[in-house]
């Protein structure tokens, strides 16, 4: 694989975001976990507030054995990090840079899993759910795969095909 100079500014800048947000979220749970265990900061009219929860289980606080989670989390990490390189590979930077913020927020995650046997969440919205920033780092990056999956789909269409 050859990148150019601008191609390895482009994947240092990405890498750089997400390792920006990664150690942001490894900060604000360190700080939750040693300092705010019991205070809640209420924001946003009280519909959410930043509050201390762990989370042994996977999303939602679904039950789950904490081995398997770690075993599946590490595999899939290693599946993660094979198609970025394939996405690199190919300069498919939106691909790349979701899969960026996937893989830190899993990292992260799994981090927590290892240090503690939890996640640690903090991001409390009323009515749905306790969760962190790595859980919103993995979410919007999954999303952004799929919204680039159907752009490069549809980009892929040629005029002759709208017609049959």
């Amino acid at each position: 694989m050859h990148l150019n100079m601008t191609d390895k500014s482009k994947t240092a800048g990405i890498i750089i975001v997400a390792a920006v947000f990664f150690i942001i979220d490894r900060l604000l749970k360190r700080a939750f976990f040693d300092f705010w265990q019991t205070a809640d900061i209420n924001m946003i009219g009280g519909w959410a507030d930043l509050r201390l929860a762990t989370n042994p289980g996977i999303a939602f606080g679904l039950p789950f054995g904490s081995t398997a989670i770690i075993i599946l989390t590490g595999l899939i990490s290693v599946m993660l990090v094979y198609a970025a390189l394939i996405c690199l590979r190919r300069r498919e930077w939106l691909e790349f840079f979701s899969l960026a913020f996937v893989i830190a927020g899993a990292f992260s995650n799994l981090l927590d899993r290892l240090a503690s046997g939890a996640v640690i969440d903090y991001i409390y919205v009323r009515y749905f759910s306790i969760f962190n920033l790595a859980d919103v780092m993995i979410t919007c990056g999954i999303i952004a795969l799929i919204a680039a999956s159907f752009w490069r789909r549809r980009r892929r269409k040629t005029p002759s095909a709208d017609l049959n």
